[in-house]
Formats: structure tokens, C-alpha cells, sequence
């Protein structure tokens, strides 16, 4: 089966970036949500970037939501970065989640 996502790990300064391409919902975010938990087990910061993903359903409201509490309790940042004005953006925007 093809996946309608892409993701790319790779080590930043202090931690680890998430990069997205493609399509975030209830069949591929479980993709993502293992790229966020291994991502966690190394060490340093989390960053998830959106800017490549093309849709999100509430699926990845969850997802960053249970990503956040983990980074409180763990005492790291996790930062999200998505396009100004793209699909992903709005839906956080709407849900309160930008915050």
C-alpha cells in the first residue's frame, strides 16, 4: 500500500527534526507518532516540520498534543513549524492548537 506521507528524521542542534510531506490523517499519523517516539527515546529537543504536509485532520491535534505534555514532563522544547497560510496551519489555528 502507498502512503500518502513522507517523513525524514535527521539530527538538528539539540535534538531532532520531524520533516512532513504529504497527507496527515487517521492512517499515517501513527506513522508520525512513531517518528515522534523515537525521536523522544534519543535525546534533545523535538521539531516537527509541517511546511511540507498538505492536509491534517484532528488526528495530529492529538498527536501533538499528547507530544507536548511528554516534552513538558521530559523538560524539552518541541516546536512545530508549518506554512503560513497551508491547510495544517489553519487547522491549528482553529483548534486553539497554534498556541
Amino acid at each position: 500500500m502507498l502512503s500518502l506521507v513522507r517523513l525524514e528524521t535527521r539530527p538538528s542542534s539539540g535534538g531532532t527534526v520531524v520533516e512532513v510531506v504529504g497527507e496527515l490523517d487517521v492512517s499515517t499519523c501513527p506513522e508520525l507518532g512513531d517518528a515522534v517516539d523515537a525521536a523522544w527515546d534519543a535525546c534533545g529537543d523535538l521539531t516537527i516540520d509541517l511546511r511540507g504536509a498538505t492536509f491534517a485532520d484532528s488526528t495530529l491535534i492529538r498527536l501533538l498534543a499528547g507530544a507536548r505534555r511528554r516534552a513538558r514532563a521530559d523538560g524539552r522544547a518541541l516546536d512545530v513549524v508549518c506554512a503560513d497560510g497551508g491547510q495544517p496551519a489553519r487547522l491549528l489555528a482553529l483548534t486553539g492548537a497554534a498556541r
